[in-house]
C-alpha cells in the first residue's frame, strides 16, 4: 500500500514523506476498523446460526450436540456467512428456511455500542486522512504560487 501511495502523491520532501506517511498509516487503521466491524458481525451470526442449528439437530432428532459438534456447526455457520455454498448446505439443513437479514439485525442490535465505536473510529480516522491529503494539496499550491518555498529549497 505504501508503494502505492508514494507512487499516486510522489512526496517532494520530508514534510510531504512525513504526511504520506501518515496518510498510509491511516488507511491501514481503516483498513483494520473496517475488518473488525466485519468481524464482529460475521461472528455474531455465525454464533446465532450455530445456535439455531444447534435446536434444530436436537429437535431433529440428536438428543444433544456434543461440544465438538457445536464446533462443527459455528465453523458451518462461518462459512454460511461468508457465502461458502456447501457450509450453507449444512445449516439449511438443521434449521430449514431462516430470515439472515433478521438475524442481522438481531447481531446489530446486541451489538450496537460497539459498532457505533467502530463506526465513529472510522468516521474520524478518514477524516484526518482527509484533513492531511487537504493539507498536502493546499501546500503543493501555495509552494507552486511563490507563496512559500518547499523542504529542498530552503
Amino acid at each position: 500500500m505504501k508503494a502505492a501511495f508514494d507512487q499516486e502523491l510522489r512526496p517532494a520532501d520530508p514534510i510531504e514523506r512525513l504526511w504520506v506517511d501518515e496518510i498510509v498509516d491511516l488507511e491501514w487503521d481503516l483498513h483494520r476498523l473496517r475488518g473488525t466491524r466485519r468481524a464482529v458481525l460475521e461472528i455474531g451470526l455465525a454464533d446465532r446460526l450455530a445456535a439455531m442449528a444447534a435446536t434444530g439437530a436436537a429437535s431433529g432428532g440428536v438428543p444433544s450436540v456434543s461440544s465438538g459438534a457445536y464446533e462443527e456447526l459455528r465453523a458451518a455457520a462461518l462459512g454460511c456467512v461468508r457465502g461458502v455454498p456447501a457450509a450453507q448446505a449444512v445449516i439449511g439443513e438443521c434449521i430449514g428456511f431462516y430470515k439472515i437479514e433478521d438475524e442481522l439485525q438481531a447481531v446489530q442490535s446486541q451489538n450496537a455500542d460497539v459498532l457505533a465505536r467502530l463506526s465513529q473510529s472510522i468516521h474520524a480516522t478518514s477524516r484526518l486522512r482527509d484533513a492531511i491529503l487537504a493539507r498536502l494539496y493546499s501546500r503543493r499550491d501555495l509552494i507552486a504560487d511563490g507563496r512559500i518555498a518547499s523542504g529542498r529549497d530552503r
